[in-house]
């Protein structure tokens, strides 16, 4: 029985030994604003399709919210720099840089619903690449970036958005073969016991 054990325990370690080690996907909330002009195309912000030029588009983004969760290292007022033009009939593909940190890719995009002339939100969900700084962090694919484009009297177009990057729920079967383990284990002590 104690052979059975210790071969068990060397397969233990075998296995963790060569499995890679990965460090956590990266978890947290950014607040971004927009600091340069923004012309939209047509000029009714609750039209489709509709395009939003972003001039200048290299570092025309700052961080304004105070960083949360892994993204405590961006530095506030950092520049971000977004791939120039959004269009509404296409919003897969938007890539948005946060310089030094890391980027982002939007898989998909919608138009929130209750968009009027003078406002229009946008959320694209994609993956934030960590990168610099934060690059002891893996890449989030579930990651959410919301966008709300405003025209304000006398200021013309404004944005105002975040990046939210959740924490990673582990699949079904994870938990499922993880309770069989626990079950197993459990199941071999009692049998143990029953023998004394």
């Amino acid at each position: 029985m104690i052979k059975l054990h210790r071969m068990l325990l060397a397969a233990a370690v075998l296995v963790a030994a060569t499995t890679a080690v990965q460090a956590d996907p990266i978890v947290g909330q950014l607040g971004i604003g927009y600091n340069g002009t923004i012309t939209a195309t047509p000029d009714s912000l609750d039209s489709s399709p509709l395009s939003l030029s972003l001039v200048p588009a290299t570092g025309g983004f700052t961080t304004t919210l105070a960083p949360s969760g892994d993204f405590g290292a961006v530095a506030a007022f950092s520049p971000v720099t977004f791939d120039g033009t959004i269009d509404t009939s296409s919003l897969a593909g938007e890539a948005i840089s946060f310089g030094t940190y890391g980027s982002f890719v939007a898989a998909a995009g919608i138009v929130a619903p209750g968009a009027t002339a003078d406002l229009v939100k946008i959320i694209l969900t994609g993956t934030f690449t960590p990168a610099g700084a934060l690059s002891g962090f893996d890449a989030n694919t579930s990651t959410l970036v919301s966008l709300t484009f405003q025209r304000l009297p006398g200021q013309g177009i404004t944005l105002s958005g975040s990046v939210f990057a959740p924490s990673a729920v582990p699949e079904p079967s994870s938990v499922a073969l993880a309770g069989i383990g626990l079950a197993a284990a459990g199941l071999f002590g009692l049998r143990k016991r029953l023998a004394k």
